[in-house]
């Protein structure tokens, strides 16, 4: 969302603070530049971000236990091949 800026009236400060009109066009066209150009995040911006990130977080909690359960089959499943090869050996 733009931001209204009054170029005109704050070159006219700029010049009344004794900057040349060069000078005071020129600050005034790379403030107008920066704000056009930026991307501001608004409130409901971050909103969406904080949900965004409180689905992650639970997504990464199920992945976890998933690979907690997975790896705890493995080592059971290592532990019982183990005792069979040692008790054929």
């Amino acid at each position: 969302m733009p931001i209204a800026f009054d170029t005109n009236e704050h070159v006219r400060q700029l010049e009344a603070a004794h900057a040349t009109r060069e000078l005071a066009e020129a600050i005034v066209h790379v403030v107008v530049a920066a704000q056009t150009g930026a991307d501001f995040a608004t409130k409901a911006d971050i909103a969406e971000m904080r949900t965004e990130f409180q689905v992650l977080r639970a997504e990464l909690r199920e992945l976890e236990l998933r690979l907690t359960i997975k790896l705890g089959a493995m080592i059971a499943g290592a532990v019982a091949i183990t005792a069979a090869l040692v008790k054929l050996l």
